[in-house]
């Protein structure tokens, strides 16, 4: 199996976890998962050179309104020393975890596994700010992730799950 993070289209990750059980997902796939959720595309703002026909806007939002989140696995990672490292998040080619959205900060957020399972996350001082379940993040206090946790960074909006939520909501429980 691949090491590092990996990404699924949700849509080919569910048909995958309808076909077995908890357990059996579990041993296959023992990670916990961040989903992208996909959200309404709004056209940019004031300045904007770039300006549709009112049929050509509504074709673009039935086209975003129909996007498919993005399943991406949280894979612990260690230095050459055998200490955790934290996945970081962002626009930057760097980033463990790459999510190309112009309101993402190259370095926006840091996963970091804790201790005998789970994860926490903090932001990295990033531009247009993140929170955890409606709360501020900053970069001196991560906060441990429950799954289901709502992590909104910048515009982007992510949950957290643990690979048995993860698998519920796979397979339509």
């Amino acid at each position: 199996m691949a090491k590092g993070p990996r990404s699924f289209l949700f849509s080919a990750l569910a048909k995958l976890a309808k076909e077995m059980d908890a357990a059996a997902f579990r041993a296959r796939y023992p990670n916990d998962w961040i989903v992208w959720e996909a959200g309404r595309w709004e056209p940019p703002r004031a300045g904007s050179t770039i300006q549709y026909s009112g049929e050509a806007m509504q074709q673009i939002m039935a086209r975003a309104a129909s996007g498919e989140a993005l399943v991406l696995s949280l894979v612990p990672a260690q230095d050459p020393g055998g200490a955790p490292v934290e996945l970081t998040l962002g626009r930057g080619d760097g980033c463990a975890l790459q999510i190309n959205d112009g309101t993402l900060s190259s370095r926006h957020l840091g996963f970091f596994p804790e201790p005998g399972g789970g994860w926490s996350v903090r932001d990295l001082g990033s531009t247009n700010g993140s929170s955890a379940d409606g709360e501020p993040l900053d970069s001196a206090t991560p906060r441990r992730l429950r799954s289901g946790a709502r992590i909104q960074a910048g515009q982007v909006k992510l949950t957290f799950y643990g690979p048995e939520a993860m698998h519920q909501r796979l397979a339509g429980g």
